[in-house]
């Protein structure tokens, strides 16, 4: 098991755990949301064969309505 910080908060995953996994087992959908890691924006079609190293900075973003 490896450490990552999901949107600031220290979490436990699996080595051979993918972007798409991570983010279904947090809540978050897949299709309505952008992620970086370490500030570099990840390909919506990468998300299942992404995987994370020790200590990635994880940032998930969902567009919003307004003006």
């Amino acid at each position: 098991m490896i450490e990552i910080i999901l949107n600031g908060e220290h979490k436990i995953v699996d080595p051979q755990a993918s972007v798409m996994s991570v983010l279904a087992s947090n809540g978050y959908d897949c299709g309505r949301v952008a992620v970086a890691i370490n500030s570099t924006f990840v390909a919506r079609a990468d998300y299942e064969k992404q995987k994370f190293s020790v200590g990635d900075r994880v940032d998930v973003v969902a567009p919003m309505a307004g003006g």
